[in-house]
Parts: structure tokens; C-alpha cells; sequence
């Protein structure tokens, strides 16, 4: 394997995993949303992919291109006692648009619970936020809904395949 080689995914989205990715950097700004993430699993049916296997990526840069944010929801939850019975219900709260630019500033250090694309040039993030007094446990799940022209990811090198 060439670890000189840069590798380059472009709008392969759902030959992505994200199960257990992880932002270590986010920038907004007019050029798009940037996001650093570590274990971001490329599938074996990207083109990028050597291994033939779901295998993690190392440091990955994705850069959504001229990405915008058009929607932000707090997803709501249910809260059940042991004998489950509903003890409490939270709705989905959408974010007000003069609040969003807050709520990027949470990313870093949050993960990147999933990616789906909804049509070409659309997408949502599910972002879950990570609790400031146990940093094992989600706090607040978000849906972050994203247009862009296109979604580019790079990385220069695999760490280990993913266990089964």
C-alpha cells in the first residue's frame, strides 16, 4: 500500500460508515462546511478503497462545497421507567436560523453519528453532542439538514479493518 498516496472520495456519501466517527475540527464559513473526523469507515465498495474491506480511514477532511445549512432540529426522546411506561416525552425542537451559527460551534468533539443523502446536493447530519460531566454519553442529538454542490472527503492513509 502507497502511504504517500492521497486519497480522494467525491459524492460517495453511502459508501461511507460513520458508526463510530468523531469531529476533532469544524469550520462554517462562506467556502462550506469543513469538517476533521477520525474512524470514519470507508466501505469496501468506494473507489477509493485498497482493502477490499471495510477499513478505517485515518484523519479525514471532509469538505461539503459551497455547503449551506438550511434546517438544524434537536431530536426529541422518550424516557421510559423499567416497567416501560412513559415518564416523560421531548419534542424535536428546531433550531431558530439566528441560532445555527451557535450550534456549529458544538460540533468539535461531538460525533458524526451518521451521514444520509436525501436527493443530490443534500444531506442531513446526525450529530450527537457529548456530555460535558460524562464524556462516554450523548447529550443532545442533532439533525443538521445541508445543501452543497459537491462532498469531498480525503485521507492518506488505512488504520486496521473493521472487526465483524
Amino acid at each position: 500500500m502507497n502511504t504517500d498516496r492521497q486519497y480522494r472520495s467525491v459524492d460517495e456519501i453511502d459508501r461511507l460508515d460513520f458508526k463510530d466517527c468523531s469531529i476533532t475540527n469544524a469550520i462554517v464559513n462562506e467556502d462550506g462546511i469543513r469538517l476533521e473526523l477520525e474512524a470514519l469507515i470507508i466501505k469496501a465498495n468506494n473507489s477509493q478503497n485498497e482493502n477490499y474491506t471495510d477499513s478505517y480511514a485515518g484523519e479525514t477532511h471532509m469538505h461539503l462545497k459551497a455547503g449551506k445549512i438550511i434546517e438544524a432540529v434537536r431530536e426529541g426522546y422518550r424516557y421510559y421507567n423499567a416497567d416501560n411506561e412513559l415518564i416523560r416525552e421531548v419534542p424535536d425542537e428546531k433550531i431558530e436560523e439566528g441560532r445555527i451559527a451557535d450550534l456549529t460551534q458544538l460540533f468539535t468533539g461531538s460525533y458524526l453519528a451518521d451521514m444520509k443523502v436525501l436527493e443530490p446536493g443534500k444531506c442531513n447530519l446526525f450529530i450527537e453532542t457529548v456530555s460535558e460531566e460524562d464524556h462516554m454519553t450523548a447529550s443532545d442529538s442533532y439533525r443538521i439538514t445541508v445543501t452543497y454542490d459537491s462532498a469531498v472527503f480525503t485521507w492518506t492513509r488505512y488504520l486496521n479493518r473493521v472487526s465483524q
